[in-house]
């Protein structure tokens, strides 16, 4: 699954370890702007050879409040433009639009 937030852009598959999510992202920062949610631990992994570098490894009722937390954390009526306002996020506009066109209503 793909999540787009105000924290950043992440992948969340089931690990090898079914009880287990990976929460993967490109940019490290992203990953830690996650984890600063939470009260517990949240390791960032560098795995330089993997398609999204960076990656956390929480049991999956864990990932489950840390995606209530970033549920919480919604403060914005306009997520485009609240990205567009968020210094370590705003690069990502330009990518978001062409997501939110290309999942048009017209497109389909």
């Amino acid at each position: 699954m793909w999540l787009m937030t105000q924290h950043g852009f992440f992948s969340v598959i089931e690990d090898e370890d079914p009880s287990y999510l990976l929460i993967r992202a490109r940019r490290k920062g992203d990953l830690e702007n996650l984890s600063n949610l939470v009260t517990f631990k949240a390791t960032v992994e560098d795995t330089n050879e993997a398609d999204y570098r960076y990656s956390i490894r929480l049991k999956k009722g864990a990932a489950r409040r840390l995606l209530a937390a970033t549920f919480d954390r919604i403060d914005y009526p306009n997520f485009r433009d609240a990205i567009s306002k968020t210094p370590d996020q705003r690069e990502k506009i330009f990518s978001y639009r062409q997501i939110w066109s290309t999942l048009s209503p017209k497109k389909f």
